[in-house]
């Protein structure tokens, strides 16, 4: 476990490759899934290849939600969803 006094400034160090899993890469298997579906004939339809895209762009995005758990655990700080994202807003602006 990390130190919180280690951080700098409360932030976490993407500067080690065991941080590297914190990064959603769903689009880019999806991609590849799609190319190899593509090329062997198994993905014909454009329905099915854009429900792949559509359910990888969720899970990424559910991935960058969910990774603010790890960030808390790591840090000791639990960020609020509108000091994460300053952009979404729950209820009346």
């Amino acid at each position: 476990m990390i130190e919180p006094n280690s951080l700098v400034g409360n932030s976490v160090q993407f500067e080690t490759l065991s941080n590297v899993w914190m990064v959603a890469i769903y689009p880019l298997i999806a991609f590849a899934i799609i190319m190899f579906g593509r090329w062997q004939g198994f993905l014909k339809t454009k329905p099915v290849t854009a429900a792949i895209v559509v359910l990888s762009t969720l899970m990424s995005f559910l991935h960058t939600l969910g990774v603010f758990n790890v960030y808390k655990e790591i840090i000791g700080i639990t960020p609020t969803i509108g000091e994460t994202f300053h952009w979404l807003h729950v209820g009346a602006l």
